[in-house]
């Protein structure tokens, strides 16, 4: 069984991306690292749902991405979702741990402020196959 987490990761933080560059290294699953302070752009994820699908080694999984902007405002966070579209969308890749067969963003909105925090901070859900 492959680690959909480990895969998107990686895809993520590919290095000479405008998304890697954008984000830094502060892509982050399941939590926030500690410290965090939202001084710079910055994602969370975690999945909601994984399921097997035939082949064998095929998962299913809908990723909840958490963007936070950098900044006390929606826009910066929504910056950040938009950023995240560009890069993940319609992506297929391999990486060192799998492959990304399909993701597919199936929303994206404005979460809100962060209960603990106050921090904006937008949503986006995406469908992703890995392999």
């Amino acid at each position: 069984m492959n680690d959909p987490i480990q895969i998107i990761y990686e895809f993520l933080t590919e290095s000479g991306t405008t998304f890697a560059d954008l984000l830094g290294g502060r892509v982050w699953s399941p939590v926030v690292a500690p410290g965090f302070k939202n001084e710079e752009p910055a994602i969370v994820f975690h999945p909601s749902d994984e399921s097997p699908e035939a082949p064998a080694n095929v998962i299913a999984n809908s990723i909840v991405f958490k963007c936070y902007g950098g900044a006390a405002t929606f826009q910066s966070s929504r910056d950040v979702a938009g950023q995240l579209y560009n890069r993940l969308h319609r992506a297929r890749a391999q990486t060192a741990s799998g492959e990304i067969i399909l993701a597919r963003c199936r929303n994206m909105f404005q979460g809100g402020e962060d209960p603990e925090t106050g921090w904006p901070f937008h949503v986006a859900i995406y469908d992703i196959l890995t392999n």
